[in-house]
């Protein structure tokens, strides 16, 4: 397979039809991104040069030519795979994730997929559908604890064709890392209608016009959040009552429930909405919130928690149309909802740059790294393109930078994707083996590439690649 890197910087501008590529890109990002593809196996090709020497017409990187030695293709061949010193390190999982543990089991979960045990030669985890009209997979990895800033998640994946498409197209997986006190799934668990003087009903099968919609931005007055579009039943004039969803959850000690309750402005005019908190431990329920809003803007609200800190409770969210029961552009929307101590300042919403790979029939290692997000408890979730089977195994989890060393016949080279600089022992990754950095041509980075002599230890500054000369 042929797979090559197009390295560019694209600024949109707004107003113009087409982005614009931006004509400066910092030397150590690219030497990152050269040093990513030597550990793929991937051609590298650029957008931007460096600017060109005095007797150049174009500028090439040094990493490309052996500084100003001037040799092409001087690397040779690579002498082993790339080792990800990530995976040397402890496994937060403890072995949960391969062997597929009970344990392991009971911290995934699902709002729209089956999760079972196959026993296998390998333990292997199948994620199927469990409703009919869907068009992906979700679930949870959830209340996973990191000790550092950083997480390394890599696991073992394949997939069976989507429907009514040839095994040769592959599905999107992607995984996204959050707190766990943050309450946002993009598919609620637990949804359902709470109708005045009647039973709880179903709110897929019920025909009464509520919904519960994600939204990963939504915008009123002039202020975003993370957003649930919920609508109060309203096709049914004989009936009135709530849309709800719910969500279990273990409390911190002092705990408080942080969150916004909004209306989007709509062609007919509201008579306001009410958002009701219920939380129920055992048998017991209590209701912590309870306001009808008319304003069509977010309004930050706390409730304190600190009766049941320390405890598991299932706390229920409840939208309905208020006393008069007009439900007429009720519009609600709940947003960024999170649970923290008391006085402690939320741990940032989910990334906003998940990260994806393709998955066919074929068993692959996938590694996700999730930069600066630690420490602390978080919930890794996976959106599968598709409905049909998912097959995982072999799930290890690193609290480690995600920092890569590839040995060469002439040289090696070192990756550094993490937000600080990481310091490689290369008398035990490389043993018995001297290196030099790259003599570098004046117009590029003559600092990094100075053609001093390597110790027994090198520093990589933070997002940055390097690549050495091998002595002997």
């Amino acid at each position: 397979m042929f797979h090559y890197v197009n390295h560019k910087y694209v600024k949109i501008i707004t107003g113009l039809p087409r982005a614009h590529i931006l004509k400066s890109i910092p030397l150590d990002t690219t030497r990152l991104v050269m040093a990513a593809c030597h550990m793929m196996d991937a051609v590298f090709t650029s957008a931007v040069w460096p600017r060109p020497e005095a007797d150049e017409e174009i500028g090439i990187y040094d990493e490309l030519r052996m500084g100003t030695a001037n040799k092409t293709n001087w690397l040779g061949k690579p002498l082993a795979p790339p080792v990800q010193l990530a995976l040397r390190d402890k496994d937060l999982f403890d072995g949960e994730g391969a062997n597929v543990a009970d344990v392991f089991l009971k911290r995934m979960n699902s709002a729209n997929a089956k999760i079972e045990r196959l026993e296998r030669t390998i333990p292997t985890i199948k994620v199927h559908s469990a409703a009919g009209d869907l068009d992906n997979l979700w679930f949870t990895l959830a209340d996973l604890r990191l000790p550092a800033a950083d997480a390394v998640l890599r696991l073992r994946a394949r997939a069976e064709p989507l429907r009514d498409c040839p095994s040769s197209v592959a599905r999107r997986l992607i995984v996204s890392c959050r707190p766990s006190s943050w309450l946002m799934d993009k598919y609620p668990t637990f949804t359902g209608i709470q109708l005045n003087k009647s039973r709880n009903r179903n709110l897929q099968t019920e025909n009464t016009g509520a919904q519960i919609r994600y939204w990963p931005k939504k915008v009123i007055d002039g202020r975003a959040h993370q957003a649930y579009f919920v609508h109060p039943p309203y096709k049914d004039n004989n009936v009135s009552g709530y849309t709800y969803w719910e969500r279990d959850v273990v409390l911190p000690e002092t705990a408080e429930l942080v969150f916004y309750t909004g209306i989007l402005p709509a062609r007919g005019r509201t008579d306001g909405v009410t958002f009701r908190v219920d939380i129920r431990e055992g048998v017991r329920l209590a209701t912590i919130f309870n306001q009808h809003q008319k304003q069509l803007k977010w309004i930050q609200r706390t409730v304190d928690l600190s009766e049941w800190s320390g405890r598991t409770v299932r706390l229920r969210f409840l939208t309905g149309a208020g006393p008069a029961g007009n439900a007429v552009s009720d519009h609600a929307c709940w947003g960024d909802i999170h649970v923290l101590s008391a006085g402690q300042p939320c741990l940032g919403k989910p990334s906003s740059l998940p990260l994806a790979t393709w998955v066919d029939g074929k068993w692959f290692e996938a590694t996700f790294y999730f930069r600066n997000v630690g420490p602390g408890t978080f919930n890794f979730d996976f959106d599968v393109e598709g409905t049909t089977p998912l097959y995982l195994s072999n799930i290890t989890l690193h609290a480690h930078p995600d920092a890569m060393i590839r040995e060469f016949e002439n040289g090696l080279v070192l990756a550094n994707p993490s937000l600080k600089p990481f310091t490689f022992d290369l008398a035990e990754l490389v043993p018995h083996r001297r290196f030099r950095r790259l003599t570098g041509s004046s117009n590029q980075d003559p600092k990094t590439n100075n053609g001093s002599q390597v110790n027994n230890t090198i520093t990589v500054g933070p997002r940055d690649g390097l690549f050495l000369v091998k002595l002997d």
